[in-house]
């Protein structure tokens, strides 16, 4: 008979401590899109209103917007820091995960995800990641190739 009770769950079947961490696999999955979107928004909402604030395009600024092509630059720039976070949290996951080997059942009544569901988990927060922050910082670079409001 063994020593350990039937309860007690058996220490080589839990994952090991050098596993990814839930909450940065959920944030390089979730973060930039939503991120992306609240800066989609804010560029089309801010950008719109100082130069088209009637049915006609105007030809410079409205007065006391002239700063909003600074305002536009920093929001891109928080929204890429964002992003970039969680591309850096899914690849130090992916990092973690990739000579981690953790088995899959169900111990002491607790069911503990595969290490390659995991892993996929990991390299899905990376690729939306690195999308999301490809597509900020290419709307960040239309700042500089584009004028905001339409020559008249």
């Amino acid at each position: 008979m063994s020593a350990r009770s039937a309860t007690s769950p058996d220490v080589r079947l839990l994952p090991r401590s050098g596993g990814a961490w839930r909450g940065l696999l959920w944030y390089g999955l979730l973060v930039p899109p939503v991120v992306w979107a609240v800066q989609l928004e804010l560029n089309y909402g801010l950008a719109s209103h100082a130069c088209f604030p009637a049915g006609a395009p105007r030809a410079s600024f409205l007065p006391g917007w002239e700063h909003i092509w600074v305002v536009l630059l920093v929001v891109n720039l928080v929204c890429l820091v964002f992003c970039a976070i969680g591309l850096l949290t899914s690849g130090y996951s992916r990092r973690r995960l990739r000579d981690e080997h953790s088995v899959e059942g169900e111990v002491g009544g607790v069911a503990y995800p595969s290490h390659g569901r995991l892993s996929a988990f990991a390299v899905s927060g990376l690729l939306v990641s690195g999308v999301f922050t490809a597509a900020i910082f290419f709307d960040t670079l239309y700042l500089w190739a584009l004028s905001t409001c339409s020559q008249v």
